[in-house]
């Protein structure tokens, strides 16, 4: 039987892009078939079995926005429903967000937490501003 990651694997990691005090969000496609279309979310993706949360949040950010990330620090772990994510932290350089060519999601941009928040977000991007947004707030200032 093929793996489907989607359906077995419930771990993911996810990346909060810093650059000049504001975070990336990417808006996901408008599709049917996917979670939380037409919402914006904290880039990231789904872990495969034997991969680390740190190697697949640098795989998911170089597949959707063709950047390769040197720095990550750990921020926080996101549990909910049977789902169980971690968030990690990179600051973006200029030479970074001019390289950056968006593969998945219908755009991305930059803004403020507190922005963000007033935003349609998929849900665990949701979760996390409403139970963590100071610590994006320390991590972008």
């Amino acid at each position: 039987m093929m793996y489907n990651r989607h359906m077995q694997n419930k771990e993911a990691s996810l990346v909060i892009l810093g650059y000049k005090g504001e975070i990336l969000l990417i808006l996901r496609d408008n599709k049917s078939d996917i979670v939380s279309p037409n919402h914006w979310s904290i880039p990231g993706g789904t872990k495969e079995p034997d991969e680390s949360f740190e190697k697949c949040a640098k795989r998911e950010i170089k597949e959707e926005l063709q950047i390769n990330l040197e720095n990550l620090s750990f921020v926080v772990e996101l549990k909910y429903l049977d789902r169980y994510k971690k968030l990690y932290y990179s600051s973006l350089s200029e030479n970074q967000v001019k390289e950056i060519h968006l593969t998945e999601g219908q755009r991305y941009d930059f803004f403020t937490a507190d922005d963000a928040k007033t935003l349609l977000l998929a849900r665990s991007t949701k979760m996390f501003f409403d139970s963590h947004s100071n610590l994006i707030k320390d991590k972008l200032s």
